[in-house]
């Protein structure tokens, strides 16, 4: 494993990337001078209007074949008044919000590698080679020959091998312990039939949050402070990452090392989004 620390105790941002096949682990502990953001999205949705456009395409986009022509025309009719004189029925409370669901959760971090951090006053080891090691996690990488191009993150079947057998299992799970002695008789048995169903065969637990593995090509991003010792002390533990942009700058000013010419100083931003959602675990955890 390639680890990067600064000379300095500090505030710092805590970076493990893993799971790059044949390139080795990365792990950089690097000094951050800008407030560190995270940020959280919610879907919001107004149920009411969202029920009453579903209505309108129900009685307007039937052809009348549930209301008959006439009642098709007469609600076309009324829809066409509203647009004409730009009013909608209902009030306010027609609009109210409600959640929907929640987006990825995204983070973006300047990381910068300026000659002397690590103590070592090398332009190699210190601003190239953390730079392009990150950057080069960003992008595709070639296999051999360069026949084919790998992503830089989790593939849809190595989520879906790693956790879509698990989510099955445990939403079934959740249906089955809301059926138990529900009025319907005998929805606990064809629930739980269901849930053999999907799990027969498979290795996987039934127990709701009973963990979460990590997928390869994906980064670990913690904030905390970096004491002396090559002790991080965490503040916030974020989770896995999959990074969405990268960009790199370097400056015009060099260092020879060895036969090579070097820049003393790189940056790299990188956008980042939650593997999986933000939730308010994660952020107990630093209470």
């Amino acid at each position: 494993m390639a680890n990067y620390v600064p000379e300095n105790p500090g505030v710092c941002v805590k970076l493990i990337a893993s799971g790059w096949g044949g390139y080795e682990d990365l792990t950089l502990i690097v000094p951050i001078k800008e407030d560190f953001v995270a940020s959280a999205e919610q879907e919001i949705s107004a149920p009411i209007a969202d029920l009453f456009k579903e209505i309108k395409k129900l009685v307007v986009d039937s052809s009348g074949a549930l209301f008959g022509g006439t009642g098709t025309a007469i609600a076309s009719g009324g829809l066409a008044i509203q647009d004409l004189f730009g009013t909608r029925l209902g009030g306010r409370e027609f609009y109210m919000k409600a959640w929907k669901g929640a987006a990825a959760s995204s983070i973006t971090l300047n990381l910068e590698f300026p000659w002397g951090w690590m103590g070592s006053w090398d332009a190699k080891a210190e601003c190239h080679d953390p730079a392009m090691l990150i950057m080069g996690r960003t992008v595709p990488w070639e296999t051999e020959g360069g026949s084919l191009l790998n992503s830089p993150m989790p593939s849809p079947i190595e989520v879906y091998t790693q956790y879509g057998a698990n989510v099955i299992a445990n939403a079934l799970a959740d249906v089955a312990n809301v059926a138990t002695g529900a009025l319907i008789t005998g929805a606990s048995d064809v629930v739980a039939n269901d849930l053999t169903k999907y799990t027969k065969g498979k290795n996987i637990t039934t127990t709701k949050n009973a963990g979460v593995v990590k997928l390869g090509k994906t980064w670990n991003i913690e904030y905390g402070f970096y004491t002396d010792g090559n002790n991080f002390v965490s503040i916030l533990d974020l989770g896995s990452h999959i990074i969405k942009s990268s960009t790199i700058s370097q400056s015009p000013q060099f260092q020879k090392v060895g036969d090579k010419f070097y820049s003393i100083s790189s940056k790299i931003i990188i956008n980042a989004q939650s593997q999986s959602l933000y939730t308010d675990k994660m952020f107990e955890k630093g209470t």
